[in-house]
C-alpha cells in the first residue's frame, strides 16, 4: 500500500513511520521534492503515534510532527489522561528545540467549547504557548476537528 502511494506522488516524497506490530497504519507526511528531510529519533508513546521530521529548505528548518491519537476504547485500553500525559511530555521535549515546530494530526476529538476533552487539550496547548492555526469549522456539522 505504501509503495502504491509513493509511486503515484510525482514531484513529492513520502516519509512514513509504520505502526508497531501491525501490517498497516502509522503516521506519514508528504513533502515536495527539493525539501531536505531527516526523521528525528522518536519516542514510543503509550497513547499516540508521532512522526518527528526536520524539513529543510535553503537555510531554513522546520520541525514537523504528525500525530495520531487512536480513539480510546475497551479494546485498546487507552484513556484521555494517557494521551494528555504523552502530549505533555512531547511539548516538554519540544520546549528545548531550537527549531520552529509545527504539530499536526488526528487527535480524535472536536475542538469546541462543549467538549471537556478538547478543553483539557486546549489548556495544555495554551500552557505551552502553542497556537491553533485552524480557526474555522472543518467538519460538516460545523465544528473544528483536531
Amino acid at each position: 500500500m505504501i509503495a502504491d502511494i509513493s509511486n503515484t506522488l510525482c514531484g513529492q516524497k513520502f516519509v512514513h513511520l509504520p505502526r508497531k506490530n501491525r501490517n498497516s497504519g502509522g503516521v506519514a507526511v508528504i513533502l515536495r521534492n527539493g525539501f531536505g528531510s531527516k526523521m528525528n529519533d522518536y519516542i514510543v508513546y503509550a497513547a499516540m503515534e508521532c512522526l518527528d521530521v526536520t524539513v529543510k529548505a535553503s537555510n531554513k528548518s522546520l520541525r514537523l510532527l504528525s500525530i495520531y491519537r487512536p480513539p480510546p476504547s475497551t479494546k485498546n485500553n487507552l484513556t484521555m489522561s494517557m494521551f494528555l500525559n504523552d502530549f505533555s511530555r512531547l511539548i516538554e521535549d519540544l520546549s528545548t528545540s531550537q527549531t520552529c515546530c509545527l504539530i499536526s494530526g488526528d487527535f480524535n476529538f472536536h475542538m469546541n467549547a462543549c467538549n471537556p476533552e478538547a478543553e483539557l487539550f486546549q489548556e495544555l496547548i495554551n500552557s505551552a504557548d502553542l497556537h491553533q492555526h485552524v480557526t474555522f469549522p472543518t467538519h460538516t456539522k460545523g465544528h473544528t476537528l483536531d
